[in-house]
């Protein structure tokens, strides 16, 4: 999917489950236990799966995936600290420029004017198959976690910086719990990652801007492993309700 390389991602390690041209990702430590009772379903392996982040436009029923952005001013971004910059400009600045992709390869320039902000952004999913792979679009995230009681609705703030945990190497798992006494403290996540850039590995960075993105897009949840029915209901409902859009197949070569 080499057209696809420059767009605004994060890779995550998971498992992908497909239903038509939509997917949920199942995240942590317990998430076998529940995969294995699920064998009528698509589910991938084990893998790095690329998160690829979006907006919705007024007119198409399909994300663009987001390149870069340049605005009026000339200044350009190309990372996901860009979706901080919308919502902190895009009053001020209605034509700066978003460079992107349509899932059908298309490659428009679009004004912040012309998306629809009032819309959540939009994930999809790079879906790897023995002969290829394909563009799904992220419903959800499944967190099975062996320590939770029961299920538990993760929200914004709170959510990204579970996210970003599972996702960050055990001696960069520092950065989390900073963000997470910054928030306690009062302030929003965007205001600490703020703060956060002027000293923090822009590895580091692309992870946390990535899942505070992530979980503005899509829902995320987190159950125990006894709660398999509960994870069942939150995959059947955020699969098939709302409808998905209809994805093209995208397909390409596995990676070698």
């Amino acid at each position: 999917m080499s057209g696809f390389d420059d767009v605004l991602s994060i890779e995550v390690r998971c498992r992908v489950v497909r239903s038509g041209s939509a997917a949920i990702m199942v995240v942590g430590d317990a998430s076998d236990a529940w995969v294995s009772v699920q064998q009528a379903r698509d589910i991938s392996p084990w893998n790095v799966t690329r998160v690829l982040f979006g907006l919705a436009t007024y007119t198409a029923s399909w994300p663009i995936l987001i390149r870069q952005l340049v605005a009026e001013r000339g200044l350009k971004l190309q990372t996901l600290a860009l979706f901080g910059w919308i919502e902190d400009n895009f009053i001020t600045e209605p034509r700066a420029e978003i460079f992107g992709i349509t899932p059908f390869g298309e490659e428009p320039v679009l004004f912040i004017r012309d998306f629809d902000l009032d819309q959540p952004p939009q994930c999809c999913v790079v879906f790897t198959k023995p002969d290829g792979q394909e563009l799904l679009l992220l419903a959800g995230v499944l967190w099975v976690d062996t320590s939770a009681d029961e299920r538990l609705t993760l929200e914004n703030d709170e959510a990204a910086i579970f996210g970003l945990e599972l996702s960050l190497p055990e001696p960069t798992r520092a950065l989390a719990e900073l963000l997470r006494a910054d928030v306690a403290g009062g302030k929003s996540l965007r205001t600490a990652l703020k703060a956060a850039r002027k000293h923090v590995a822009p590895d580091l960075m692309i992870l946390a801007d990535g899942w505070r993105v992530l979980t503005r897009a899509v829902p995320m949840i987190r159950v125990g492993t006894q709660d398999a029915s509960v994870a069942d209901v939150f995959v059947v409902q955020q699969l098939q309700a709302p409808a998905p859009k209809k994805l093209p197949r995208v397909s390409a070569k596995p990676p070698t």
